[in-house]
């Protein structure tokens, strides 16, 4: 199925594993991704950009498809190196960051430099128009 969201991130099906702290690790997003959507390994749950790194090299030996990280903008009683996350994704070739949280802006300008596109995850009521199959 071909829809906005599938040809904008590479998938081949609208199915999206949104970050899940302590489960967002690469076995899983691997599984995701290689069924044809995006997984997605949750850095806060590595909570140090070196354990990112080493996720991300795993995702990449269990799948050379489309995966995503997701940044966790709660409210924390830890610190969460939210910027060091970006770059160890740029120096590693992540294409794809997933926000949550509050709104990302003050993050999304050292994502778009580094080329990575967001998705920012928002609960919600209402389909959204990126996952309806594109009229031809």
């Amino acid at each position: 199925m071909k829809t906005r969201l599938t040809e904008l991130l590479g998938i081949e099906h609208p199915i999206v594993l949104g970050g899940l702290y302590l489960v967002g690790r690469a076995e899983l997003a691997a599984a995701v991704s290689e069924a044809g959507g995006l997984g997605t390994i949750t850095s806060k749950t590595l909570g140090t950009p070196e354990a990112l790194r080493e996720e991300i090299r795993k995702v990449k030996s269990l799948t050379d498809k489309p995966f995503a990280v997701n940044l966790n903008l709660f409210p924390s009683s830890t610190p969460t190196p939210n910027e060091a996350f970006i770059e160890v994704m740029a120096e590693e070739g992540v294409r794809i960051a997933e926000t949550s949280g509050r709104s990302p802006e003050d993050l999304l300008p050292l994502l778009k430099a580094a080329g990575i596109k967001v998705i920012h995850k928002v609960p919600g009521i209402r389909p959204s128009a990126l996952c309806l199959p594109v009229k031809r």
